[in-house]
């Protein structure tokens, strides 16, 4: 089920999920599709907004997100040069159709861009993303640790076969 989104309120929320750690930018050329990702997010507690176009870029600069789910096309394209010029940039999921597509994961030393080929099951996204949100946060955490304390760093329950190409 998918809630419509318009875009304009969700431009205008940014200012509330910026008080937020963990915001997620859903990007797209398609509404209906991103308002069925953020539907899918908000189920799973994840504080999330959509747009597209040229409000993409800008709701990105005001909400400071740690995620953004994109497909390919002219905003999902857009936002990869915007995203380079962000000091602390987020993790890019893109959600490809293309029959070449393959489950990736591309780390050009700044930004990490993970490709998931479509279709993809909504709460197998919305899981993978709230452990990149809960990996993240407890990265903040321990950087923002005094030095002169000792740093705990949980061991995975299990390790992810992911291919990262350079």
């Amino acid at each position: 089920m998918s809630v419509p989104l318009q875009v304009a309120d969700m431009s205008s929320q940014a200012g509330n999920l910026r008080a937020c750690e963990n915001v997620v930018v859903v990007a797209g050329d398609d509404d209906g599709h991103n308002a069925g990702i953020v539907s899918c997010l908000r189920l799973h507690k994840i504080a999330a907004c959509a747009a597209s176009g040229p409000a993409t870029l800008e709701l990105i600069r005001k909400s400071h997100p740690r995620v953004v789910v994109c497909q390919p096309g002219a905003t999902g394209l857009a936002l990869f040069h915007a995203l380079d010029e962000i000091g602390d940039p987020p993790v890019v999921v893109v959600l490809s159709e293309a029959p070449w597509a393959r489950d990736e994961v591309h780390c050009d030393g700044r930004i990490l861009v993970v490709v998931i080929r479509m279709p993809v099951q909504m709460n197998a996204l919305a899981t993978f993303i709230k452990t990149v949100l809960g990996t993240l946060a407890r990265r903040r955490s321990a950087r923002t640790t005094p030095a002169s304390g000792i740093v705990a760093v949980s061991k995975p329950k299990s390790r992810a076969h992911l291919r990262v190409v350079h």
